[in-house]
Parts: C-alpha cells; structure tokens; sequence
C-alpha cells in the first residue's frame, strides 16, 4: 500500500476508536507522539490535540474552508457525531460529508507528519502487517454502514418476516447441500430497532457459512425475546468442514460490527462434537399490537403495508362476525374499525366491543366513508379517519392513541 494511504489508513482507524485504548495499543502513530513535544501523552490525547491545534484564528470567516476543516474532525472524532448528524448540522447530503471528511483527515495527516519532521510529500514507511488498522472492521465499512443507516433512518424490522425473506433467498443453496432450515412458527411477532438491510445482511452472512457445514443436515433457527432483547439461535449439525473456518473470520467480523454497532452482539460457539452454533442477539421494540377489522381484504392489506418497519404489529379481522373473539385472543393495544360492512353494523360491532371487559378501555379509531366522526366520538370511538386512508393519517392516527395511552 502507498506511504500516504497506509498513514490515512492509520489516522482514520484511530480516529475511529479514540475512545478505545486498547484497539489503538498497537498503532505506528504512537511513534509521532515520541516525536513531539508531549511524548508522554496518550494517541487518543495527542490527536485531539492535534485537531484542536486547526481552530482557526476567532476574526476568521464562520464559512471559511479552514472552519469546515476543524468542525468536520471535531464534532466527527471527538464529540462523537455520525455523519448523519453533520448532514443536517451542515445542511449538506451525508455523501459530501463523507467527501469533505476525506480532505480534512488529509489536511491532518498533513500536518502531522510536517509536526514529525517529514519534508512536503514524505511519509513513514510502515509495513502493512504492522498496521493498527488491520484488525476489526475495515472504515469504508463502517462509512457504508452510517450513509445506510441514515437512509432508513427510524424504521423497525419484524425479525420472522426477515427469516421467511432469507429463506427463499437461499433456496439454491439450501437446495445444493441437502439442508432443511427449519424456522420458528409465524404466529409470533418479534421487533427490533435494527434496521431490515442489517438483519437480513447479518443472517445472510451466518447462514451461507453455516449451510455447506452442515451438508445432509439440518438448520435450526429459534427465536426469543427477553428483557428488551430479541435472542436469535441458528443451530446446524457439524458435517463437511465442521468448524467456523478461518478464512471466513472476516466476514464474521463483519457481521459482528454491523450488531455492535446497532446495539446487538454474535456469539460464535461449537457445542460438543456435532453442533454449530451462532446467537444473534438484537435490540427489542416493544410491539404495539393494532387489530383491523374491515370485511374488504386490499384495506386490510393496505393497512398491512402501511405498518412494515414500524412499531405497530397489525393483526387484520376480514370476518367481522369474529373480530369480538379474536380481540379477546390478541388482547390489541388499539382497534381499527370500519362502519360500512357486509352482514355486521360496525355501529353495533363498536358498542358490543365497548361493553365488552376485555376491549372496554381498548381505542378504537374509525376508518370509514361515513363523514360521521361526531357520532363515532358520542358512540365511544377515540378517533376518526375518513377513507380513502393515506399512509401517514392511518399512522398519524396510531400514533395519536399511543400518546394518550402513554
């Protein structure tokens, strides 16, 4: 790799972990600090330093690119900002962030190495497998990884719909090696706050190492939740390889990152003589069950569609004869209800579910065609949404039950 590459290589991995000595234990900056004028300070203290040292003068213009540089390194390195925030600190895409935090860091490499002796176009000669930087990880990664976490950006992600996506993704491999994955049944409802790109790279990733391990085998995948964490157990009998192989440790530590960075953690573990297994564990959202009871099955698949990736768990009633039993069943956080349907009066149905024990203090928000919200509110429904719904009124509406509830 070229002098200057490897040194920002260096400069960005450090930067990366300051707050973390013991990954930076091992750095070739260490030997700037014995070249400076604080040889006892610590990288983590000498590289702030060196980013407080780029304040520009106090009668410099605030928009001056010599501002942009200190800001970008400060808030980014030192306050710990992520790039999405200095997208919108900055007023600017998080792409011409990651551009313009590629100058600072070379208008910083710049003057360290001018600070250390190194004439104009010089840099230390290191070797490559005495990089800090070669362990973890790698930052185009973790760049990667913040532009598309910005993107979906407040999203949940159903932990059981991922698996089932996963699953017909890996048919052809699942198929070559005679693997049966077995997954847990689909009546249960698991949500976390990492967004649905991670989950599903992160249980890719497992899967296609696990799989040829356990050629003629089977795959077993269980899932839990328990105090604020979703528990994720993927199983397979050893065959073939028969171990995690080293040459797939980087992709692991891949995966590893992209949990710890969502709050998450993978437990890599062979168990006896004949079982390989991988828990995922993952940040829980704790689930707002919503029942929709409407006899039109596309509203009820609209509504469906309208709450993927959010903290409502909708569970739709196209039989409004039954929706009385089934609320009694799922016990919902709030009902959805349409008037006008063939066979029920939705009038009677939301009088029935108001007298009712289990549903008496359950809100219930009317999607109708009826502009009748002032009788739906004197017939006890606590909000009303006239149909046609769009997305964001029929969440505006959920949200707004969630708030009084709270």
């Amino acid at each position: 790799m070229d002098p200057y590459e490897l040194f920002v290589r260096e400069l960005r991995y450090a930067l990366n972990h300051l707050y973390e000595p013991e990954l930076l234990r091992h750095s070739p900056l260490h030997e700037l600090i014995a070249k400076s004028d604080r040889p006892q300070a610590s990288l983590a203290e000498f590289l702030t330093a060196a980013i407080e040292a780029l304040t520009p003068p106090i009668n410099e213009a605030a928009n001056s690119p010599a501002w942009h540089v200190y800001e970008l390194l400060y808030y980014r390195y030192v306050q710990r900002a992520s790039q999405g925030d200095l997208a919108k600190q900055l007023a600017c895409s998080i792409r011409q962030v990651r551009r313009e935090q590629a100058h600072a860091l070379s208008v910083l490499a710049e003057n360290l190495a001018r600070q250390a002796g190194y004439a104009h176009g010089e840099w230390p000669q290191w070797d490559d497998e005495r990089s800090g930087a070669a362990d973890g990880a790698d930052d185009p990664l973790r760049d990667e990884y913040e532009v598309t976490l910005a993107s979906g950006e407040g999203a949940c992600t159903e932990i059981g719909a991922e698996l089932s996506a996963v699953s017909e993704l890996l048919e052809p491999l699942l198929a070559r090696y005679k693997v049966s994955l077995q997954l847990p049944p689909d009546s249960e409802y698991w949500l976390t706050s990492m967004p649905s790109v991670f989950v599903r790279q992160t249980l890719i990733g497992l899967l296609t190492h696990l799989v040829p391990s356990c050629a003629g085998g089977a795959v077993r995948i269980g899932v839990a939740q328990k105090e604020g964490r979703v528990h994720v157990r993927i199983q397979g009998a050893k065959a073939g390889i028969g171990h995690w192989a080293k040459s797939q440790q980087d992709s692991l530590d891949e995966t590893r990152f992209l949990l710890e960075m969502n709050g998450g953690k993978l437990d890599i573990a062979s168990q006896g003589t004949d079982l390989l297994e991988a828990l995922l564990t993952l940040p829980a959202v704790q689930a707002e069950t919503v029942l929709a009871i409407d006899d039109n099955r596309d509203v009820l698949q609209l509504f469906t569609r309208y709450t993927e990736g959010t903290q409502f768990a909708l569970f739709p009633c196209s039989d409004p004869a039954g929706a009385l039993r089934l609320a009694k069943e799922r016990k919902p956080r709030i009902i959805t209800l349409d008037i006008m349907m063939a066979g029920v009066d939705g009038w009677q149905l939301m009088r029935e579910l108001r007298e009712n024990r289990a549903t008496a203090n359950t809100p219930i928000i009317v999607c109708s065609v009826l502009a009748q919200n002032e009788l739906a509110e004197m017939l006890g429904a606590d909000d009303f949404v006239c149909k046609p719904v769009s997305r964001e009124a029929y969440l505006a509406a959920l949200e707004r039950q969630m708030r009084q509830r709270a």
